[in-house]
This record gives C-alpha cells, structure tokens and sequence, in this order.
C-alpha cells in the first residue's frame, strides 16, 4: 500500500510509519503551511527516510551527513 495518504479536502497529507509490516504510528502535515522546514520534512517522508536514534547528539540540523556510524557537521 500507499504510505502517503492525501485527505479528500487536499489540505493535510499523512504517513504511516512501517516497521517491518506493523504500522508504528502516524504523522499528519498540513498542506497550507508554508514554513520551509515543513515542506522539508514532507519531502523527506515522500523519500522513504531512514529514522536514526540521535540522542546526546547535540545540533543536529538541516544539512549534516549520516556516514553510516555517526553525523557530521558539515560546518566542523
């Protein structure tokens, strides 16, 4: 099935977040926010993302790298 689920009014998309077959949880955005950071992170969903635990990970924002073991700032 579809992981992404446009409402009928076209003003909230949702994604089913799948581990293994089970549905772990949902999250809903709407579609009238204009906030970069928002439309980031839908285009995020709609990439098939890979989730990583970043706890005691201090700054993890937009634009660092996941080198498989460990996130780099691209600014160090």
């Amino acid at each position: 099935g579809d992981l992404m689920n446009e409402n009928e009014d076209g003003e909230t998309i949702s994604f089913a977040i799948v581990v293994g077959d089970e549905v772990a949880g949902t999250i809903t955005f709407g579609l009238r926010d204009d906030r970069p950071v928002v439309k980031r992170q839908i285009a995020a969903f709609l990439s098939d993302p890979k989730i990583i635990e970043c706890t005691g990970t201090e700054g993890i924002r937009y634009g660092w790298k996941w080198d498989g073991q460990n996130f780099i700032n691209p600014q160090a």
